[in-house]
């Protein structure tokens, strides 16, 4: 390739193939670059003790847990193993 490599807006993320992403897409268990460089070194979350966490490190509300409805990504909130609990 010839030329300065792209440049994202500021509030944008360069992923590592050159793909730009809103900034609010990094780390948010999409993997919005298709490459998974907007989900790879994110800080990985520490949930709160009202909160329940998910297998995969989401946050959601406790009150939610098993209310139906999965909130979590991966659906581990709605999982028997913590429903059976």
């Amino acid at each position: 390739g010839s030329g300065p490599a792209k440049e994202c807006e500021k509030d944008q993320f360069q992923c590592r193939n050159e793909r730009c992403i809103p900034s609010v897409w990094r780390c948010d268990e999409d993997d919005d670059c298709l490459d998974h460089s907007d989900e790879d070194d994110c800080p990985k979350k520490t949930c709160a003790d009202s909160d329940f966490t998910c297998d995969n490190g989401h946050c959601i509300h406790e009150r939610w847990k098993c209310d139906g409805e999965e909130e979590c990504p991966d659906g581990s909130d709605e999982s028997e193993a913590t429903c059976t609990k």
